[in-house]
């Protein structure tokens, strides 16, 4: 090696450059990693993430968060959310193309209820396989899901840290799934939203379905000592299959479903609502009776009839009590049709059923986000008549009670009954309160009204009706349950809905994608080693 060269390597240009060169990338690479950790911590720490779904999936809706928050401001309660796997197990699994899969989901939201109400929200995970002895002593299954990894546990927590009331979901209860079985739309918010507000309520409302009359309801009842919960609904072979939705509505909206046989049961005091949902018999005069008294009582009832099946004393005492007549039009009259809006492949019997125009149908359908442009569709429908006495708004008083009567859904003007046009009423509302000591009632709390809501057509409570998003079935049903069965105790969920996936997989054929191979493997590589040597061969002229 000659003499000094190491001092003339050292004094050299090149490696003068190259060495702050190198200098700079570490330093550079040191500060990468640095704000890399930084970002990991606290994007953990924070949740930091950018949801770039159309439909929010890993965002809590405005929806949702107001409708929580409303809850927790009214309530003040604990709710812990328990996953039997531990969380490395759970945050990365969005396997939406499969039944078993789409945990991360669930989580997601879990998480942010946690973040945004840490006051009332807390997250565990216990792995049941390894501490199997944590759930035998706090949790058991008496909603028909097993205990195992692939459940969610959301639990009321008592003030000594022990836990109280509790629900148990699969995963699967958390999304709605297409005929195949697929999960196709995430309904987490909902469920998790109508779980904390029964666990919350000090009492639970009640609402009692009739059965007994060969109504869509009830077909039996095996365990009477135990309420329906959410997954009891769809795995319960005691329920009629086309009530599965609407018992769900009121589920969902915090109350314990129960049937009842008015002819040997007396109306239970907790009865917020009776629903009389399209009974084939009809019912007796002491059975009509104790409706009658429950009325009175502050009572709310849902009646909902069949165009063509005759109940003599029922509709006579919707007559003489509540203000409304329909006559059954039997097996050889038609129900009412509507040409201008009967539905395009549908029968001329399934109508739309619109929202008059008037200040009651604005107060009870108040949390329909658009009431003008709402529409309910409508099958096999009967007319309902209204005494003339009880239309006034100031309505009609009676004894000790006041009552109105206003149609809450009507055809349009085009609407045809046995050939007469007109605009007929679909659905009405009777109304009454206790008068106060000048004779008025219009200033009584609305907790003391009584309601009575009439609807003689098969199609507005079905399944196929409140499951579609083409209409407003299911929104008027959940407006209908909060304003007049809850009467406002209960948080509202009407605006919660289901958040649908979408499939960003990329569509391309055999030729297409052997062209992007050829364009990733070669035609790139070669404009790097192009532009590579024209870098050298630059620098050698210099």
């Amino acid at each position: 090696m000659k003499k000094g060269f190491l001092k003339s390597l050292s004094d050299s240009k090149n490696v003068k450059y190259t060495s702050i060169n190198i200098a700079f990338c570490a330093i550079v690479i040191a500060i990468v990693m640095v704000l890399n950790g930084m970002v990991t911590i606290f994007s953990e720490k924070y949740k930091w993430q950018l949801d770039m779904t159309d439909e929010g999936l890993f965002t809590m809706s405005e929806q949702m968060e107001t409708a929580v928050k409303e809850l927790f401001d009214k309530r003040d309660v604990e709710i812990e959310i328990i996953f039997a796997k531990d969380k490395d197990e759970i945050s990365d699994k969005f396997e939406i193309s499969s039944t078993s899969g789409a945990i991360g989901y669930v989580h997601a939201t879990a998480e942010q209820l946690s973040l945004k109400f840490p006051d009332n929200v807390t997250l565990s995970y216990h792995d049941i396989e390894e501490e199997y002895t944590f759930f035998k002593n706090n949790f058991y299954s008496d909603s028909g899901t097993s205990l195992s990894q692939n459940v969610v546990i959301i639990a009321r927590k008592n003030a000594d840290g022990t836990y109280g009331e509790y629900r148990v979901f699969h995963y699967n209860a958390f999304y709605g799934s297409d005929s195949s079985g697929n999960l196709y739309a995430y309904n987490g918010e909902m469920l998790f939203t109508s779980s904390m507000l029964g666990l919350a309520l000090d009492e639970s409302p009640s609402v009692y379905f009739t059965w007994q009359h060969g109504e869509t309801s009830f077909k039996s009842w095996t365990d009477k000592s135990e309420p329906i919960d959410y997954l009891t609904i769809e795995t319960s072979e005691d329920i009629n299959a086309d009530a599965r939705e609407l018992i769900r509505i009121f589920a969902q909206s915090g109350f314990d479903v129960k049937p009842i046989d008015l002819a040997t049961e007396a109306i239970p005091d907790d009865a917020r609502c009776i629903v009389i949902n399209k009974p084939k018999y009809d019912f007796s005069e002491a059975e009509t009776k104790k409706l009658i008294d429950y009325f009175k009582d502050s009572g709310t009832i849902f009646c909902f009839t069949e165009y063509n099946i005759d109940l003599p004393n029922l509709y006579e005492c919707a007559e003489a009590n509540f203000g409304v007549t329909v006559k059954p039009l039997g097996v050889t009259e038609n129900p009412i049709k509507d040409p201008a809006t009967v539905l395009a492949n549908s029968t001329p019997y399934t109508i739309r059923a619109f929202v008059p125009d008037n200040r009651a149908t604005n107060n009870y359908f108040r949390t329909i986000k658009d009431i003008a442009s709402a529409k309910a569709i409508i099958t096999n429908a009967n007319v309902i008549e209204i005494e003339e006495k009880y239309l006034s708004d100031s309505g009609y008083e009676e004894g000790e009670f006041g009552k109105f009567v206003k149609p809450l859904l009507v055809t349009s003007e085009t609407a045809e009954l046995n050939g007469k046009a007109g605009i007929y009423n679909l659905v009405t509302l009777t109304a009454a309160a206790e008068t106060d000591i000048n004779g008025s009632f219009n200033g009584v709390a609305k907790e003391k009204y009584s309601y009575f809501l009439m609807c003689p057509n098969d199609g507005f409570t079905s399944n196929q009706n409140l499951l579609s998003g083409a209409n407003a079935n299911r929104d008027m049903m959940m407006a209908l349950v909060y304003t007049l069965a809850a009467k406002e105790d209960t948080t509202s969920l009407v605006d919660i809905d289901f958040k649908v996936f979408v499939n960003y997989s990329l569509d391309i054929t055999a030729r297409e994608a052997n062209i992007v191979t050829v364009v990733i493997s070669t035609v790139l590589p070669l404009v790097f080693a192009i532009t590579g040597a024209v870098i050298i061969r630059r620098r050698k002229l210099r």
